[in-house]
């Protein structure tokens, strides 16, 4: 699997690329496909961890399981197919032991993490266990601190003499990548507590020229450009933004531009923004340039200039009408006309968006909802506030509610049906509706079968197979009833 796939492949998974990628590899082996075992493992162990946030997390019971799991199948896999001899192999089998007894904690044995370490380092510097025992070795001494069991200056001196010891145990260089990597942010908060100056132990040349991570590397590259467009050092960021996007495969390419677009956009670059999306148009079809022009809507909507805002807008939905930017350009435009008092326009642009293809609004990073759901909820309360409660509950009823998140879900469909109710008290207040109590088709969330409405024939197929079926439990009730009688009648005769 080339690291670019896999990155991809990580990308569509998010957070939970590690546990998918290890499954893949489990499942494969089950299968007796060792060679794709061995390529998913792999791909597990180059990414892994995916999460560049809190490094912290790595060690906690499910991560650190995860990783273990990892780990020995790979080991196994080799050990039963290739057979290697090489150093890192040979290291990582005789590390494995003092691995779980020591930093797993797996016994009761009382373990001097230090000494361990030590001799992992000394022995076994080309194992795999032996950059999770830094990890470990590093955590504990933060913990110390943090848990005030030792004093700030106390931390950084280990702290930094761990960096030592793993400069001279001469560990491969993703290894050494990977310690610096969790020992640099717990370093800098003790060092923050104290008004030292903050320890770089990771460049971004040295993760471009060590890591095989896409993700990874696309990190570092962000932080990068975010810092020279920070410093407004237009032509780093410019010379930055070429390697960002090589770090994408193909398939990815249009959200390698918009994340980079969007760090332009956040700092205030509109006009070399521009530039690059006008650069992009010869590169990239117009399915997939729609997505940057519809951001550049979005900011000059954010900025409230809605005529630049709407012309963009309509760029994307005249090049790409079927894709998922032009849904959000619609449903752009629909907000513009909002702002503009046009509410005409407004409603019908609305109900374009209904007749659309359902896209996730992505809003901000707890938005569940999607395009769909923003045009129905729309448009029922813009009848709502006109007072057309028939109108009001056409749309609620024609809602169905979609989400990523189960919860989210539940509180749509739970605000869904409180609307309903309240339309339909205002419907039956007016004289409007004849019964109190319509419920929902069980499946389509469509029209409710008892709902009649005054002026209009009465016919109802609810009602009527209703009442069809409290016929037929009377006429069986009183069936049974005289079929007993008429038992005991003749057990009294004889």
């Amino acid at each position: 699997m080339k690291m670019l796939q896999a990155g991809q492949f990580a990308d569509a998974l998010g957070p939970n690329s590690e546990a998918e990628f290890a499954r893949r590899a489990k499942h494969s082996r089950e299968n007796g496909q060792s060679s794709d075992a061995l390529c998913y493992y792999e791909a597990f162990l180059i990414l892994w961890p995916n999460q560049v946030g809190n490094l912290q997390d790595i060690l906690r019971d499910y991560m650190a399981n995860l990783w273990l799991e990892a780990v020995e199948s790979y080991l196994d896999i080799h050990a039963a197919v290739e057979k290697p001899t090489d150093a890192w192999f040979q290291q990582s089998l005789e590390s494995k032991q003092r691995y779980r007894r020591c930093f797993r904690r797996e016994t009761n044995s009382d373990c001097n993490l230090d000494f361990e370490l030590d001799v992992m380092l000394k022995e076994q510097p080309n194992g795999l266990f032996t950059p999770m025992a830094v990890a470990v070795v590093a955590d504990q001494y933060f913990r110390a601190y943090s848990g005030r069991t030792a004093d700030p200056k106390s931390s950084i001196a280990k702290l930094e003499s761990l960096v030592l010891r793993v400069e001279k145990a001469g560990l491969p260089a993703q290894s050494r990548l990977f310690c610096f990597r969790f020992i640099e942010p717990l370093l800098q908060i003790v060092e923050g507590a104290v008004g030292k100056k903050r320890t770089q132990l990771v460049a971004l040349e040295d993760v471009l020229r060590v890591s095989r991570s896409p993700i990874l590397r696309r990190k570092y590259l962000q932080d990068a450009i975010l810092e020279s467009l920070r410093k407004g050092d237009i032509i780093e960021a410019h010379r930055l933004s070429q390697p960002l996007l090589g770090e994408f495969a193909k398939k990815s390419r249009v959200r390698g531009r918009t994340e980079l677009l969007s760090m332009w956009l956040h700092a205030g670059r509109i006009q070399e923004s521009e530039r690059m999306v006008r650069e992009w148009q010869g590169d990239l079809s117009a399915a997939e340039i729609a997505e940057p022009i519809a951001l550049l809507g979005d900011y000059y909507r954010s900025k409230k200039d809605y005529l630049s805002a709407q012309a963009f807008y309509d760029e994307v939905i005249c090049i790409g009408p079927e894709t998922n930017a032009a849904v959000a350009a619609t449903l752009g435009l629909a907000q513009i006309m909002r702002e503009n008092g046009q509410e005409e326009r407004r409603i019908a642009l609305l109900k374009d968006v209904t007749e659309m293809k359902s896209v996730d609004s992505h809003a901000h990073i707890m938005d569940a909802g999607n395009s769909q759901s923003i045009a129905y909820q729309e448009l029922a309360k813009y009848y709502m506030e006109k007072g057309d409660w028939h109108e009001a509950l056409k749309w609620w009823r024609s809602w169905k509610p979609q989400s990523w998140c189960g919860t989210c879900l539940s509180g749509m469909r739970e605000h869904r049906e409180k609307n309903i109710q309240l339309c339909r008290e205002r419907l039956l207040g007016q004289g409007l509706l004849v019964r109190e109590e319509p419920t929902d088709r069980a499946e389509g969330w469509g029209p409710a079968d008892d709902e009649v409405e005054a002026g209009f024939p009465a016919q109802n197929p609810g009602r009527f197979r209703r009442a069809l079926t409290a016929v037929l439990v009377f006429s069986i009730f009183f069936a049974s009833v005289a079929l007993l009688r008429n038992h005991r009648r003749r057990f009294a005769f004889k």
